[in-house]
């Protein structure tokens, strides 16, 4: 049994087929690592000079456009990838099981996921697409980081289809990457 700390976090690195102490009821391992809650950026000096005039300009236009809100926002965005990126992102578990995918603390059942498709172009982008039958969170992206591409399609295929007609990344992991955000 692999032990899982009072938090609920893995301790060390599950290996297919090992069952995981106190989740039972979640099956089999089929498949499972580790990732960044959030994507971690190096950004260089000029990244945060065009950012910072770009934010300037922004909140100047609230305010010239007495659209108060707007300036609010745009603070509050600079401020959480400030503080975003003065510290490590925690690291969360993926974990594939005969029941369903287990993201950080949330369990989502074979019946809730629709389709599955990997884009791997590596090195930039290796990532995992869940289609969920979910208003609130459509479709997932997990990164699959030094994970086998090919050991993850394997261990979905028998639970659920794999769409093979997408093969690009959306237009929001896009942009996050290259506007670095």
């Amino acid at each position: 049994m692999i032990p899982v700390d009072t938090t609920g976090w893995l301790v060390e690195k599950l290996s297919p087929g090992q069952p995981v102490e106190g989740m039972e009821r979640l099956g089999d391992v089929m498949a499972a690592w580790e990732i960044d809650e959030y994507p971690q950026y190096e950004r260089s000096a000029l990244w945060y000079l065009i950012m910072s005039t770009l934010g300037i300009a922004l909140v100047l236009y609230s305010v010239l456009t007495q659209n108060f809100l707007f300036g609010v926002i745009i603070l509050m965005g600079a401020v959480i990838v400030f503080m975003n990126s003065m510290k490590a992102p925690p690291r969360v578990p993926v974990v594939i099981t005969s029941t369903g995918i287990l993201v950080d603390d949330r369990h989502y059942d074979w019946r809730k996921v629709k389709q599955f498709f990997i884009v791997y172009e590596p090195p930039a982008i290796s990532t995992l697409y869940i289609r969920l039958d979910s208003l609130m969170l459509p479709l997932m992206s997990v990164p699959l980081e030094e994970e086998n591409p090919n050991d993850v399609r394997e261990a979905l295929l028998p639970y659920v289809s794999e769409d093979l007609e997408r093969d690009e990344e959306t237009w929001a992991d896009l942009l996050r990457r290259l506007y670095k955000i």
